[in-house]
């Protein structure tokens, strides 16, 4: 379909799908209104759009001889005021339904910035925040969030950057909610978090059809009915997570750093190990190394442990168990070497530290023990060992 087909469709079903999609003219402005800000150490993606609300009714003029002050003097009427309570209520809906939801390891935060300007229509001029004009008496509404032409090769189940929807201000269609939340068939309970999800680049998750009873809504292919399909629904699902996500061009599944890897000598000893996903559960590490003492004597080391960790969501600990096996190069072990077991408490510290601390150790000795020669924190395979902890996309 082409943009100009495209543009042309969206504004056809405009009021049924809760977005507005027109034409930017000289008073309207694309605002920078959501911020999105990527923590990879501690695996957060937060959300943050900024949306001020303003009254969609005109004051009267009161003049009454009760009233104390000047006859004349223009006084809002009641609907005309949002309160508080009013922009609590439409924050709270936003961020209740859209947080709680993950990224690969990442949790995905959602903040609704929503403030008030009861003063009237506030300028298009706003460069960091959306304006909604806010209807109190509408016994009958449709909420939607204006938007811009869709950028080339934009299509409403692609998860690129360019397919994201990118909210703007405009005085030829100025975005309108209504409070209380009600629509054409009655009351939408979670139309705001429905239009929040287009201020941060959603599009609606159907499109409009007709059959013998008349308009019908249809689940666009590609997408799972929730939220942005229903203003109703109270579920967002995984699907809607990633193509937010994806669509901001920040995270992807190919770049998400949920992986862990140890790649570290200590003394001559080689660790090596890779996690996915998260620290929690099982790593598998191996251990080798040559130590060459001289006179031709060279130590050799092998081995592997199996650490387990749990988040308790104060610490993630949990215990670890290992085997190795050191003898002498040229040398079997039967005649001169060391089969050992290691085993005790593992703690990993974020971002990126992982302490082992040996509780019980125990080896069978042969012939000639590699280590009767030897001295000092390098003859102690049993010693606390803290590995610094490499965090990126390793699986």
């Amino acid at each position: 379909m082409t943009n100009a087909r495209r543009l042309v469709v969206a504004v056809a079903v405009l009021v049924l799908h809760g977005l507005l999609i027109g034409t930017i003219t000289e008073a309207s402005q694309t605002p920078t209104a959501v911020d999105v800000q990527v923590d990879d150490v501690n695996h957060v993606i937060t959300f943050t759009g900024h949306i001020t609300l303003y009254p969609l009714c005109a004051p009267r003029v009161k003049a009454s001889p009760s009233f104390r002050g000047t006859d004349g003097e223009t006084m809002p009427t009641s609907p005309c005021e949002i309160s508080e309570s009013v922009r609590q209520y439409i924050q709270t809906n936003i961020e209740q339904i859209w947080n709680g939801h993950k990224y690969d390891c990442y949790d995905v935060v959602i903040k609704a910035d929503v403030t008030v300007d009861n003063r009237g229509a506030p300028s298009d001029n706003s460069p960091d925040r959306l304006l909604v004009g806010l209807d109190q008496t509408a016994t009958s509404f449709d909420s939607h969030t204006h938007g811009a032409p869709y950028q080339p090769g934009h299509t409403v189940s692609g998860n690129t950057p360019n397919d994201r929807l990118i909210p703007i201000n405009s005085t030829d269609r100025p975005s309108r909610w209504a409070y209380p939340p009600i629509g054409e068939g009655g009351n939408w309970a979670n139309v705001y978090a429905h239009e929040f999800g287009h201020v941060m680049g959603l599009d609606d998750s159907y499109e409009i059809g007709t059959n013998a009873k008349g308009k019908i809504k249809n689940l666009v292919p590609g997408h799972q009915p929730d939220l942005m399909f229903d203003s109703n629904d109270n579920k967002v699902d995984q699907t809607t997570i990633d193509r937010l996500v994806e669509r901001t061009g920040k995270l992807s599944h190919a770049t998400t750093k949920c992986d862990y890897m140890i790649d570290q000598m200590v003394d001559w000893y080689h660790f090596t190990s890779v996690k996915c996903d998260t620290p929690e559960g099982d790593w598998v590490l191996t251990l080798d190394g040559t130590h060459d003492i001289g006179g031709g004597v060279v130590y050799v080391l092998t081995g592997s442990g199996l650490i387990t960790l749990t988040d308790s969501g104060t610490a993630v600990t949990g215990p670890w168990d290992a085997q190795y096996n050191t003898s002498v190069e040229g040398i079997p072990v039967s005649i001169g070497g060391q089969n050992g077991h290691l085993s005790g408490d593992a703690e990993f510290v974020k971002p990126n530290t992982l302490n082992l601390v040996t509780t019980n150790a125990d080896a069978d000795y042969y012939a000639s023990n590699p280590y009767a020669s030897r001295s000092g924190p390098a003859a102690d395979p049993s010693r606390p060992i803290t590995f610094t902890v490499i965090n990126d996309h390793f699986c």
